[in-house]
């Protein structure tokens, strides 16, 4: 876990607008089985940098992800 907030620290430090989202938001796939962008807030990862959108529903049929 501590390699994928680095990693996304450091995207973020190159590409401080960027959005970050699951690709279960842009396709009708049920992987990752979690709503990401969840995830990603309790990763810490500013709420301005996730993807919100959910055009499939999949928030309503994943449970949050847990915190580690």
């Amino acid at each position: 876990m501590k390699i994928v907030c680095t990693n996304y620290s450091e995207l973020l430090g190159y590409a401080p607008n960027v959005k970050i989202a699951g690709h279960n938001q842009f396709d009708n796939k049920g992987c990752p089985s979690f709503f990401v962008p969840a995830w990603l807030k309790q990763l810490g990862i500013p709420k301005h940098n996730i993807e919100w959108r959910d055009p499939f529903e999949y928030k309503r049929y994943f449970k949050q992800a847990r915190k580690r």
